[in-house]
């Protein structure tokens, strides 16, 4: 069986070219279906996971933190090799996610969650930023889940058992920010999972891909 060769990061100064370059096209792929519809997004029935999560506008700086997870992630990665299969697998969760956005759109009912009263002004402002920023809508699967398990994949093999434990335990709880902040249905989370999974398979683990970067 053949096998498949790919482009990798040549330098230390390409691979932020190669990142910022990941960044625009998973921002397109994004923000394109997140705003134009094929069709009506629907709404995805509310299982009891859901309901039993609480509101907690607070973890919204986790629910950031995620994107400063996935920066972090790209700088600290000092094989260029790895750093190169990290953004294709960054690339390809991507692309498949927003086909799914594009051909089943779900939407969330943010409506149910109203900011609290006592919830602080800092807190309340972050909310309203990315209820502005983001629409309710590409929430099957959970990008917020796919990333985590990408970053803590990649960081594996040059971190100790402890320092992985640490990651694993920050991408869990990056991830939960997404119920917690109300942002996504507890199907989302698991939708993600597998899709997570299989792109670390395909471009950490797969023989058939290979990837230059010398």
């Amino acid at each position: 069986m053949d096998r498949v060769r790919l482009p990798g990061i040549l330098s230390r100064g390409g691979k932020y070219g190669w990142g910022l370059a990941c960044a625009v096209y998973a921002a397109v792929l994004y923000m394109v279906p997140n705003r134009f519809h094929l069709r009506t997004p629907v709404e995805l029935p509310m299982t009891s996971i859901d309901h039993a999560v609480p509101f907690i506008p607070a973890t919204g700086w986790l629910y950031a933190g995620m994107f400063l997870f996935l920066v972090g992630t790209f700088i600290a990665l000092r094989d260029l090799e790895r750093a190169s299969r990290f953004l294709y697998a960054c690339a390809f969760v991507q692309l498949a996610a927003a086909v799914v956005f594009f051909l089943w759109p779900t939407v969330y009912p943010r409506e149910l969650f109203a900011i609290p009263a006592a919830t602080h002004p800092a807190n309340a402002a972050l909310l309203e930023f990315f209820r502005a920023l983001d629409a309710p809508a590409n929430c099957l699967p959970s990008l917020h889940v796919t990333t985590g398990l990408l970053c803590a994949g990649a960081l594996a093999p040059q971190l100790s058992t402890r320092a992985f434990a640490g990651i694993a335990a920050l991408a869990v709880l990056l991830a939960a920010s997404a119920l917690t902040f109300k942002q996504h249905y507890f199907a989302d989370v698991a939708s993600a999972v597998p899709l997570g999974l299989l792109g670390h398979f395909l471009f950490f683990r797969w023989k058939r891909i290979e990837v230059r970067a010398h």
